[in-house]
C-alpha cells in the first residue's frame, strides 16, 4: 500500500513548511520500472470507469420502464430489485433531477410507511 505523510520541517515567523513523503513498496517500483539513474518517472492518469456503471440517463430510463410497469408504484426496494441495481440506496441528486425533469413523485404510504415512487 502507498502511503503519504506530511510533516512541519520548520517554522519561521508565522510562515510554515511542510514535507511530504511518499512510501512506495518495492513490489510497485519493481512494476513500475525504473530510470538509469535510480529515480522513477509518474504520470497523471485518466480514471478507469467501470464498464457496468450507470449514467443518469440510463438510470432514468430504467426508472421510468420499472414505474411504468406499475401505475400503482413501488418502493426503492422494488424498483433496485427489479433492475438488478448494485446500490443500496438511490443517488439522491439524481432523484432530485428526475423529480424536475422526469416527474418523478414520492410519497409515504400510511400503511407500510415506505415511500413509494410514482411517475408524474
Amino acid at each position: 500500500m502507498v502511503t503519504l505523510s506530511t510533516r512541519v520541517t520548520r517554522r519561521i515567523g508565522e510562515k510554515v513548511y511542510v514535507k511530504s513523503t511518499i512510501t512506495i513498496p518495492h513490489n510497485f517500483v519493481e512494476d513500475l520500472g525504473r530510470t538509469g539513474d535510480n529515480k522513477l518517472i509518474l504520470t497523471p492518469a485518466q480514471p478507469i470507469l467501470k464498464a457496468n456503471s450507470f449514467t443518469f440517463e440510463s438510470f432514468a430510463e430504467a426508472v421510468e420502464k420499472a414505474l411504468a410497469k406499475a401505475p400503482a408504484g413501488l418502493p426503492w426496494s422494488k424498483i433496485r430489485e427489479i433492475l438488478n441495481l448494485p446500490y443500496r440506496s438511490p443517488n439522491p441528486l439524481w432523484v432530485h433531477r428526475l423529480e424536475n425533469e422526469r416527474g418523478l413523485k414520492r410519497a409515504r404510504d400510511s400503511k407500510t410507511s415506505k415511500i413509494i415512487w410514482k411517475l408524474g
